[in-house]
């Protein structure tokens, strides 16, 4: 991996930065991003933390989260000489508020992602590495080329990263590079066991129940190689649940025995509104579901991919199974 000069020219003439990641941050996203703010303070920056949405309870443990704000209303009159957007192959995936805020903003666009590239946007300085593990990967990189040491906090936000995106070290690109800067980082003070408690042994009651409710709805194809459970906007309501407490949910259908391909959907409609949903899908092997996310407009990595649709689910979810078939 070889750190861009023209990003390497951008921080270090740079003294203002606005860091970002996508909407709904995970492990990776929150992760890297705070990170790289203790990188940057650390070489005389200025940095503001913004994401579209609150940071989910179980990442409040990382050093720094309580900084990251949700509005764009309180930025400096005289901008920022870039904006850095994290984990996130496009800026529409950072949220409307911050796509128009860049799009008014006289600001180089950096884009440092291990997603693979989407449609969209244009004049962002881009650094995307698809064989990077997660994004935290390249954190790291950027810390090494710069020759920064790594505080507790930083290393912290480097090993939840990278955790995170290899689901604690059990999916596929769990490379022998993780372990190394996994065990670089515990050196440089990362605790892994409240790491791990932080983010799967602080479960709420809610969550719980939630949790009964998605499992009961589990089905598979008739190969039993393809499986998928779902939640609509009935079961958050009678759980008292948010999207938040569907982090990790497509683990346990892709956990069954002889499945290759899992899914998860969320309904993201409100109601008065047309049926709305979000998928997350995983594979195994050489099973390539980021091209079948690409065909409904999402995106993400051969193994693990994202994608929205609108429309009756049982409708949408005979169209998806079909292009599963055709991959």
């Amino acid at each position: 991996m070889k750190f861009p000069a023209q990003i390497k020219k951008i921080f270090e003439n740079g003294s203002s930065f606005l860091l970002t990641s996508h909407e709904n941050p995970d492990s990776d996203a929150l992760g890297s991003m705070l990170a790289l703010a203790n990188l940057l303070e650390s070489l005389g920056k200025s940095v503001f933390l913004y994401n579209a949405s609150a940071t989910p309870s179980f990442l409040e443990f990382l050093p720094g989260s309580e900084k990251v704000r949700t509005t764009l209303t309180d930025t400096p009159e005289n901008g920022f000489d870039a904006l850095v957007v994290l984990d996130c192959p496009v800026i529409s995936r950072a949220g409307a508020d911050f796509e128009r805020y860049a799009g008014g903003a006289d600001s180089e666009v950096v884009i440092i992602d291990h997603h693979t590239e989407m449609e969209g946007g244009g004049g962002e300085v881009k650094w995307v590495e698809t064989s990077a593990s997660a994004t935290g990967v390249l954190v790291y990189e950027i810390f090494k080329f710069f020759g920064a040491e790594f505080t507790q906090q930083s290393a912290t936000c480097v090993f939840a990263a990278i955790s995170g995106d290899t689901g604690s070290f059990r999916f596929s690109n769990s490379t022998a590079q993780c372990f190394a800067i996994a065990s670089e980082m515990v050196s440089r003070g990362a605790d892994p066991q409240r790491i791990s408690s932080a983010v799967y042994e602080n479960q709420s009651t809610g969550k719980m129940d939630l949790l009964s409710r998605v499992l009961g709805s589990l089905k598979t194809d008739k190969t039993g190689k393809i499986a998928w459970v779902c939640v609509d906007r009935e079961m958050f309501e009678a759980t008292g649940t948010t999207n938040e407490d569907t982090e990790g949910m497509v683990d346990y259908p892709m956990s069954l025995k002889g499945v290759e391909i899992a899914m998860f959907f969320r309904e993201t409609s409100a109601h008065g509104q047309s049926p709305a949903w979000k998928g997350s899908i995983r594979s195994r092997g050489d099973i390539d579901v980021c091209a079948v996310a690409a065909k409904f407009g999402g995106g993400g990595h051969k193994n693990a991919a994202g994608f929205n649709f609108d429309g009756n689910f049982d409708g949408a979810i005979g169209k998806i199974l079909g292009e599963i078939k055709l991959a």
